[in-house]
């Protein structure tokens, strides 16, 4: 399991920008950011990337994808190439290279539209453990631009602040307390 995120690092930016530049302007300040994939077992770093400018956080993540790991994202990542990027598509067909676990942002215009295809039953350990929803889905707009539809699972929880986290995964072999699990390890 692969913990991904992002973080700035201003005062190494600042450094770098100040080394460089010749006019000095008070006040403004640069960043740089890495991103880093951890083994959430370890804490061992798997990758650590310095993304091109302007590259955002679920660009440089599509770029590195493990096959056989479970990449774990928060909602910032949420991006139909990345998720296409944990696949190989051949003929209309999805092959899974790696898995994942992706946190939607809430419903509305910056997330995508889901379509619940079937409703799985809920048990007492996923109910324990926070789960209030556990569905097969598909994602139209990414099946349209795939050309192809692609089953994928959206388990949603309730945080200990009382709001809920929809996960987004193609997960299937596992119960949805575990999909919550991998996503509070993260």
């Amino acid at each position: 399991v692969l913990a991904v995120d992002g973080t700035f690092l201003p005062a190494a930016a600042d450094v770098a920008w100040a080394v460089a530049a010749r006019n000095q302007r008070k006040g403004q300040c640069h960043r740089a950011r890495t991103d880093w994939h951890v083994d959430a077992k370890t804490w061992i770093p798997e990758f650590v990337v310095i993304p091109e400018s302007g590259e955002s956080e679920a660009q440089s993540a599509a770029k590195t994808i493990k096959p056989d790991a479970i990449h774990v994202y928060d909602r910032g990542f949420q991006s139909f190439a990345l998720i296409a990027s944990h696949y190989e598509q051949n003929e209309n067909n999805w092959s899974p290279i790696a898995d994942f676990v992706l946190r939607l942002r809430k419903p509305g215009a910056n997330s995508p539209k889901v379509v619940i295809e079937r409703d799985a039953p809920i048990d007492d350990a996923a109910r324990k453990a926070g789960v209030l929803s556990d569905q097969e889905v598909q994602l139209p707009s990414l099946s349209a631009l795939q050309g192809a539809p692609l089953k994928l699972r959206l388990v949603v929880v309730k945080a200990d602040d009382g709001s809920e986290v929809r996960l987004l995964t193609n997960v299937f072999e596992v119960s949805a307390d575990i999909i919550a699990l991998i996503y509070r390890y993260r």
